[in-house]
């Protein structure tokens, strides 16, 4: 779920997923789909350079972002740009076993309305997109529902609805960016004995592009990976995904939007569940969570294991961004710590990795995931959610709100998740 907020009151989309585990048999598994808000705070670094104040946004946003963002460019050294191979699958070419894809190539796969699903066969797949006018992204009214594609099914409705048997829910809406449509992205799938979820919170002016051409291309990339192997995915394939992801984003953006300054998070989560085993892939701060009705809690929820969101005072991944020439501040008034260009103000992002974000980039923020693989059981609830659930409840909160609901409510316990957490940001900002 996204809630990202900002000066003004702004509230960026919700959007979360989430599985729940159960026994073998696919129609015990579930899975659900959230909102975002923002990040944790820390002690503040004291600085010299005037910086925009921001609290709560991924990203942010300075005057003069277009000179700004020339200038950068201009002090780059040009680079040839590399081919980037992806095994594809009979779906992908048939009468072919492999393929070599120059770079641009997954783009031109992803890019019809059947493209994304094409990776194998599946039996229901639902994929979040941004719409457009003419060439422009349609801005949805608040709280508005985020758009999607379906596949595996005659209509948009009996997916939903095979979707739901399976106990897979989900919600991902507008918030109050008046100025950008919902930037927060997903996709929630059945293919056979797997469960597939994704997350993607968009970030800056063209973060909703970033994600929804992150979302299409690790769609199809995690359907081809699994119709061949049929299995979980490999450490190695999921951070050649990220990597391929990231590199084609790139080259997508060089002539529909621009990521010096605009990124997203992107958190992947994989369920087998005929062997009762899942992995979760994730670069940024959408979190997943694995929950569990505790004995030891009496009754109440425990949170078995959850991602570690990639923020930039985490010692480790400070280092890394002090190192490649950036200094992490946490501005006064602000929430969380933030990525700099030393002694400049910007790129000014909330999180140490991520797809996209040039700038970021090139000062030690990356979007290599981190992994985490587990065994869970029946009954078990799986969330991948934005940090707009994330800011207002921790993981044991969040996960007990959607385990009192239950399996046969799970879309109404998605729903209240995300309104809970919006709640809670809108009594923030009445306080402040």
């Amino acid at each position: 779920a996204t809630g990202a907020t900002g000066a003004g009151g702004a509230m960026a989309a919700p959007a979360a997923v989430a599985q729940m585990p159960g026994s073998a048999a696919p129609d015990e598994q579930a899975a659900r789909v959230a909102g975002e808000p923002g990040a944790e705070g820390g002690a503040a670094d004291a600085k010299a350079v005037a910086r925009p104040a921001s609290k709560r946004r991924s990203h942010i946003i300075p005057e003069g972002v277009r000179e700004l963002e020339d200038s950068w460019l201009a002090a780059q050294t040009p680079e040839k740009t590399p081919e980037v191979r992806v095994r594809p699958r009979a779906s992908s070419l048939p009468g072919k076993s492999s393929l070599t894809l120059a770079m641009g190539g997954l783009q031109a796969l992803v890019s019809g309305a059947k493209g994304p699903f094409q990776g194998g066969p599946h039996e229901a797949c639902l994929l979040g997109i941004t719409k457009v006018r003419g060439l422009a992204p349609i801005i949805e009214p608040e709280f508005k529902e985020k758009a999607v594609q379906h596949s595996g099914s005659a209509s948009e409705d009996v997916t939903r609805s095979h979707l739901a048997q399976a106990g897979i829910s989900f919600s991902c809406s507008k918030g109050r960016k008046p100025e950008l449509p919902n930037q927060d992205n997903f996709f929630v799938a059945r293919a056979g004995k797997f469960t597939l979820c994704c997350v993607a919170d968009g970030h800056g002016k063209d973060g909703h592009w970033a994600s929804h051409w992150t979302c299409k291309f690790v769609l199809r990339l995690l359907l081809e990976d699994i119709t061949e192997s049929q299995a979980l995915p490999s450490d190695e394939t999921l951070n050649t995904i990220f990597e391929t992801t990231h590199k084609e984003l790139v080259h997508t953006q060089t002539r529909r939007f621009d990521l010096m300054l605009s990124g997203t998070t992107l958190s992947v989560c994989v369920v087998d569940n005929e062997s009762e085993q899942l992995v979760m892939a994730w670069a940024g701060d959408s979190r997943c969570a694995l929950g569990r009705s505790g004995e030891k809690k009496k009754g109440k929820t425990e949170c078995v294991a959850d991602s570690t969101d990639h923020k930039p005072n985490d010692p480790k991944e400070r280092l890394r961004i002090v190192s490649n020439g950036g200094e992490v501040i946490l501005l006064p008034g602000d929430v969380p710590h933030r990525v700099f260009n030393k002694g400049c103000d910007y790129p000014g992002l909330a999180m140490s990795r991520a797809v996209g974000d040039l700038v970021a980039h090139s000062v030690g923020v990356i979007h290599e995931p981190s992994l985490r693989r587990l065994k869970f059981q029946k009954g078990d609830v799986l969330l991948c959610c934005s940090d707009g659930v994330w800011e207002f409840l921790n993981s044991e909160e969040a996960l007990d709100k959607v385990m009192k609901c239950g399996r046969k409510k799970s879309d109404q316990a998605v729903q209240k998740l995300v309104s809970d957490a919006r709640d809670k940001w809108l009594e923030e900002c009445a306080e402040s």
